[in-house]
């Protein structure tokens, strides 16, 4: 049994706290009471507005190559990450709401053929929220725990 825990966050982090933000998280889950009964478990935290990543775990043979080559890929040619990472840069909002129509009788089979297609429900995805500390600076904090799926 392995487990794979994907977290994407949205660049509120500078890279020294954003890259340390994925090891509570592993150890609280794989912890001494943690409630996760597999000791082979990846934990990767995707930053999607900058596009570096962090990975943390134990690994079985040739995984660790394999996940380095496979997040290089993704990082360089997933075209929703740059989607997502667009309006950082150009300081515009990213709207969740759908730009194309709905599933209906004349596109189901368009949607549906011999494709592969991916869908990502985040439907319970962490959200942070972020508040401004004594000094100043603006800190980020974790509201729920929960994961986003992806489905084939």
């Amino acid at each position: 049994m392995f487990r794979l825990d994907i977290q994407l966050r949205w660049g509120d982090f500078t890279f020294t706290t954003w890259s340390d933000t994925p090891v509570p998280r592993l150890w609280t889950i794989r912890g001494q009471h943690g409630h996760l009964p597999v000791l082979n478990s990846v934990i990767i935290g995707t930053d999607i507005a900058y596009s570096p990543y962090t990975t943390y775990g134990n690994w079985f043979s040739g995984f660790k190559i394999l996940m380095q080559q496979v997040m290089a890929r993704i990082m360089r040619a997933n075209p929703t990450l740059s989607c997502m990472s667009f309006p950082s840069t150009s300081s515009k909002l990213y709207s969740s709401e759908l730009t194309e129509p709905c599933m209906s009788s004349q596109n189901y089979g368009e949607l549906f053929s011999n494709q592969n297609l991916w869908f990502f429900d985040d439907t319970s995805v962490c959200r942070v929220a972020i508040h401004k500390t004594f000094l100043g600076n603006l800190v980020g904090k974790m509201r729920t725990a929960s994961a986003a799926n992806w489905y084939l």
